[in-house]
């Protein structure tokens, strides 16, 4: 039996969701699904005390993760009622923003 060992390639670490500030990583613009529940308020807020750029989606004027470190609530349809109206809404807004990830915090 022949053993073939390979030289390990050199990955070049990935920041993930890590503070802005962090040499080699940058600031990322992310877009939550929606405000109004605790899991946005949680990401927003971690997001934001990270140093990242948030975003978010809400059919309502006034919900939960307006409170946090979101910058910039973008209206959209109710989810619930007009699913691709929505979609179509989320997907112009992340490509006219330049939003680096799409997070899903619907509950």
């Amino acid at each position: 039996m022949t053993i073939v060992l390979r030289k390990r390639r050199e990955i070049e670490p990935a920041c993930g969701i890590v503070h802005a500030q962090t040499p080699g990583c940058r600031q990322m613009r992310g877009l939550l699904s929606e405000g109004s529940g605790l899991t946005s308020r949680q990401v927003a807020t971690r997001l934001g005390d990270l140093g990242h750029h948030v975003e978010l989606l809400s059919a309502t004027r006034i919900c939960l993760a307006r409170f946090t470190h979101v910058r910039k609530i973008h209206p959209v349809p109710r989810v619930g009622r007009e699913p691709l109206a929505w979609f179509d809404a989320a997907s112009a807004i992340a490509k006219a923003r330049g939003i680096d990830i799409r997070f899903p915090t619907h509950e």
